[in-house]
């Protein structure tokens, strides 16, 4: 249990944390795999690698602590591939890189290094270097071909590995360090089409190294179950029949916004963000949040296409909400600062949606 017990300390707290069975089973499975012999498998790619997925909430961070504690400060076991790797922990945002760092060093892992560009992530790799651990984004490997001397001696543990296949980022990875052992970690299941991921962190036929799947976490009591009514609004959109439905909907919109639209060519968006559709659905999902959330204490979620449709689905609700105030005898002034403090636009800021833009339109949604 020596590598399994941290001590995370967090606002001059420190907390203790004993690993759960589903972290000790991956962390022993992924020290076995990164032992495993260099051999090619079939295709001519790495043999040493693994696919963990741990369904989310579930401490996949801590689970990479957990890794990482026994690959470096190993007790039990006698290999030279262990006896000083480097170790790289990868993401593809730039919030959880901050975030797995922030575990990483609240449970005091030695000699953790950030790599803040491309050129510290160059020159760390190709300094031949010996017992170190890097945390990056693998958009610092954009561009990245020249193999690292060592590459054997390296232990990549990459958090939300499917996203990290798209372009050509996975390809500049696997180039600079081709010969070392790439454990991927996901929250949600892969699907079987995602044949990228499996290829790159899977071996054959073995789908996951490691699995503790959503019903494992509901059985255990570690994550509540989901309940869900299926609910169907009028305005459902057939993607087949779209041209169709923009004549029907769109009949009645100015003929210059039509033909606009028509220039640019229909798509789904279009007919998503029809202002009846909004008006429709965003006054379905009040009635609804209203009779059932709202009297038990709880909040709502709501997803949109883009971020203008949220900007639209808010206009709505404030004024569908402020009307519902107002037959509740508050004043108007009362009702209108009630019904905008009762939902909020969340965006990603490295979207740079704060930001001032040409378009005139979408300047104002801003």
């Amino acid at each position: 249990m020596a590598h399994f017990i941290i001590f995370e300390k967090r606002e001059q707290k420190v907390t203790k944390k004993i690993c759960r069975y589903q972290q000790f089973r991956a962390v022993n499975k992924i020290v076995n795999r990164v032992l495993a012999p260099l051999q090619p498998n079939s295709t001519g790619r790495k043999y040493r690698k693994g696919l963990i997925w741990h369904t989310q909430g579930s401490g996949k961070s801590l689970t990479m602590v957990f890794a990482t504690l026994k690959l470096k400060t190993h007790r039990t076991i006698n290999s030279p591939t262990l006896e000083n790797p480097n170790i790289l922990i990868l993401t593809d945002r730039v919030d959880l890189d901050e975030q797995i760092s922030k575990t990483f060093l609240a449970c005091g892992l030695p000699n953790l290094t950030n790599i803040n560009s491309g050129y510290a992530l160059q020159e760390a790799i190709h300094s031949n270097p010996v017992g170190l651990t890097l945390l990056s984004t693998i958009f610092k490997f954009d561009g990245s071909a020249t193999q690292a001397a060592n590459s054997h001696n390296w232990i990549i543990l990459v958090d939300e590995c499917h996203r990290t296949q798209e372009k050509d980022l996975g390809a500049y990875l696997e180039k600079t360090l081709p010969n070392a052992c790439f454990i991927g970690f996901t929250g949600t299941p892969i699907q079987t089409t995602d044949k990228d991921t499996y290829e790159n962190f899977s071996l054959p036929n073995e789908g996951y190294l490691d699995r503790y799947s959503i019903d494992d976490a509901v059985t255990d009591g570690a994550t509540v179950p989901i309940r869900y009514t299926s609910r169907k609004a009028e305005w459902q959109i057939d993607e087949k029949k779209l041209d169709i439905l923009f004549d029907n909907w769109f009949a009645h919109e100015p003929e210059e916004v039509v033909n606009k639209i028509k220039a640019r060519g229909v798509k789904v968006d279009h007919l998503v963000k029809h202002r009846e559709r909004i008006e429709l659905l965003a006054y379905d999902i009040w009635a609804h949040f209203s009779a059932h959330g709202l009297p038990q204490g709880f909040k709502a979620q709501i997803v949109a296409i883009d971020r203008e449709a949220i900007i639209l689905y808010k206009r709505e609700l404030n004024k569908i909400i402020t009307k519902s105030l107002q037959k509740q005898d508050f004043d108007k002034e009362t009702a209108t600062a009630w019904a905008d403090a009762m939902s909020i636009p969340v965006y990603s800021s490295n979207q740079e949606d704060d930001k001032p833009s040409e378009d005139i339109y979408i300047d104002k949604l801003r």
